[in-house]
């Protein structure tokens, strides 16, 4: 018999997270990137910061778990020469 654990991680103050990461997106120099042959410029711009939030663990049979956490994670942008800005990547160091 199988069974399902049900994982969900919430923040705290996701909105301080999505400013900061906008604004890390926004650190970018306005010049034009250049390309060379097939090649494509790309800009990087990263940031570390903590993290704090919930982690809840349930199966189909007993209460959520939940367990606070803050962890370091470290946010990382690309400025593509012919594309918008994303959020590339993130990582957590625990």
């Amino acid at each position: 018999m199988k069974n399902t654990l049900h994982i969900n991680a919430s923040f705290d103050r996701p909105d301080l997270l999505e400013q900061m990461v906008e604004q890390l997106a926004g650190t970018f120099n306005n010049t034009l990137l250049t390309t060379v042959g097939e090649w494509q410029s790309v800009e990087t711009c990263s940031t570390e910061t903590y993290v704090s939030g919930t982690i809840q663990f349930a199966d189909e049979n007993n209460e959520p778990i939940n367990i606070p956490f803050i962890s370091r994670y470290l946010f990382t942008c690309l400025h593509e020469s012919k594309a918008a800005n994303k959020l590339h990547w993130a990582a957590s160091f625990n």
